[in-house]
């Protein structure tokens, strides 16, 4: 994976959260599931960015 396509996913992650954030005034009206789903993404994001940097050296 390029270092472009985590800052492409990471945006769309932030972005996501923030639309949701917007529309429902709060994040603690949302749904438990889909709280879930928000940190199983972020933990999903560093482990990515983990792996990169093993295989890189390089942080992104």
């Amino acid at each position: 994976m390029t270092g472009t396509s985590l800052v492409l996913s990471d945006t769309l992650l932030v972005v996501t959260v923030a639309v949701i954030n917007l529309t429902n005034e709060s994040i603690d009206q949302i749904p438990v599931f889909l709280k879930f789903l928000i940190i199983i993404a972020v933990a999903s994001c560093i482990i990515r960015h983990i792996n990169h940097y093993r295989h890189t050296k390089r942080l992104y």
